[in-house]
């Protein structure tokens, strides 16, 4: 729960408040945690940066499979152009490769 609390100099304080009750050797007791908002702003700031530079970098790793696939595509379709003069001395050859390697 949000709330407000005041100093003795009368300088406002958002807190937010979290309550919970406990039983101990048959007694019951009600615990109150109040946490300053300006902890919680700095935690906030903190966590949204990391998780800034965590999308950044994961948008810089998925650009750079992309700029290898299209590597691996170039390389792939200059190799087929360097082997299309040896295609059918290869295919007469026997050697296992047949079709796979070069097409």
């Amino acid at each position: 729960m949000y709330s407000s609390l005041e100093t003795k100099a009368g300088q406002e304080i958002a807190v937010l408040l979290n309550a919970f009750r406990n039983e101990h050797d048959g007694e019951v007791f009600n615990d109150f945690i109040y946490f300053p908002m300006k902890e919680r702003y700095e935690y906030e700031q903190v966590f949204l940066a990391a998780k800034k530079e965590t999308d950044d970098r994961n948008r810089m790793r998925e650009k750079q499979i992309a700029e290898l696939d299209m590597l691996r595509q170039e390389l792939e379709s200059e190799q087929k152009e360097l082997f299309r003069p040896y295609r059918k001395v290869i295919e007469v050859s026997g050697n296992g490769w047949g079709d796979r390697s070069l097409e």
